[in-house]
């Protein structure tokens, strides 16, 4: 039994170490290889970006507060606009003036490299993000901001990709303090113009993460108080103005529940404050999937092309090892170790390009893009897919136009007849 042990174990050195030569003296496998390691880069490249695409757009709806927060329309038959209604449809945990939504102002933190504009969004203990490393203010409370720990005070913010050497740190800003200046304006009969600045100081209590919750990297949240102040100065007062509400749902997935709700009591004007334009991201999706469809079927065909040709070529070689007395199953093997060793070589090829392509593209080129939300994610699931697509297939190829050789008798193999 153990000679019988360390036979087969110095017949399967034998047989690892004959594919590995036949690996590298066949001057085809180079082509092979090449081919099979670019076709790899770009399938792991497209199903990564795919998932990344899909990834961000999941979190968006998710994280960002927009896609649960409703623009409504008052209702003006009702002495208070229709608010007391709205407070008291369930899953609504927030109403508050459209006017006293957002308002942009210049600020302190203007430079050369900074037009220092800050977004101010109205925030209260329902509004804030969950985590803030600090403190958070109540609605009373005045002078105090929550800004991003990655802060870009500049209109820069809503570019996709960001100059990191611009972004202040949170850290660095916390318990600071900065100015904010707006102004009052007068219309003229064609255009508003600005009257009066006023200047108002805010302390950074607390700092969140903008990339958790999706909002630019310029967004402050400010209070109630702060904000109504800000937006009774910088709009202009009309007697027949009448402010819509902005209507804040506890969790995306019961919005719909509260739009029907909405049309129910009468409320007909409803907007989703945040959408996305699917019809654009399924055309991206579905490009994608073709591109991926046409790399896996030229893999495909050129893993069958290869095997074909040389399962022709080396038809009098296993024609050979029958004679010398191998089995067919040590022939299967011996060839299939050769397939496998091509195979996982040109997959490791591959892999190693497209991370070298990764990180280039993560941290030098696209490193801005996190700010903005977005970030390209490796998923176990791409590397699965692809390890089927070149290795799997590659055996299952072998498989079977070796089944159909051993058919052949050995006479006709010897003499290479196709």
């Amino acid at each position: 039994m153990d000679n019988w042990q360390e036979l087969m174990s110095k017949m399967l050195i034998d047989f690892i170490k004959l594919s590995f030569i036949k690996f590298i003296r066949n001057k085809k496998n180079i082509f092979y290889v090449l081919i099979l390691s670019i076709f790899t880069v770009i399938l792991l490249s497209l199903i990564t970006f795919e998932k990344s695409l899909v990834n961000y757009i999941d979190n968006f709806i998710v994280k960002n507060i927009g896609f649960r927060t409703l623009s409504v329309s008052p209702k003006n038959s009702s002495k208070d606009l229709g608010y007391s209604e709205l407070v008291n449809i369930e899953h609504v945990v927030d109403v508050h003036s459209a006017n006293y939504d957002t308002v942009s102002v210049e600020s302190s933190f203007k430079t050369e490299d900074l037009d220092g504009y800050v977004d101010f969004v109205y925030a209260n203990q329902n509004t804030l993000p969950n985590v803030i490393i600090g403190e958070k203010f109540n609605a009373s409370d005045t002078g105090v901001a929550i800004c991003p720990i990655d802060f870009l005070p500049s209109s820069e913010a809503y570019n996709l990709l960001v100059s990191e050497s611009k972004i202040l740190s949170g850290y660095k800003l916390l318990n600071s303090s900065f100015e904010a200046y707006y102004f009052s304006y007068i219309f003229d009969g064609k255009r508003m113009i600005e009257k009066d600045k006023y200047t108002k100081s805010f302390k950074i209590i607390g700092i969140y993460d903008a990339k958790k919750v999706i909002n630019p990297s310029n967004t402050c949240y400010i209070s109630e108080k702060d904000m109504k102040e800000i937006k009774n100065i910088t709009t202009i007062k009309s007697e027949n103005t009448s402010y819509g509400f902005m209507v804040l749902v506890d969790d995306v997935k019961y919005v719909d529940n509260v739009l029907d709700n909405l049309h129910k009591i009468g409320f007909t004007r409803v907007n989703i404050r945040s959408q996305i334009d699917y019809d654009i991201i399924n055309k991206i999706i579905f490009a994608c999937n073709i591109v991926v469809s046409v790399v896996i079927f030229s893999i495909v065909v050129i893993i069958i092309n290869y095997n074909k040709k040389k399962f022709i070529n080396d038809t009098k070689s296993i024609g050979l090892l029958k004679t010398m007395g191998y089995s067919n199953n040590n022939i299967v093997f011996l060839y299939l170790l050769d397939t496998v060793n091509t195979s996982i070589f040109s997959y490791l090829v591959g892999l190693l390009v497209f991370f070298i392509i990764f990180y280039f593209l993560k941290f030098y080129f696209l490193k801005g893009l996190i700010y903005s939300g977005f970030e390209i994610i490796l998923k176990l699931s791409t590397f699965l897919i692809s390890v089927f697509i070149v290795i799997f297939i590659s055996v299952v190829v072998v498989l079977n136009y070796f089944f159909k050789c051993r058919r052949k008798n050995i006479i006709s193999m010897l003499e290479g007849d196709d």
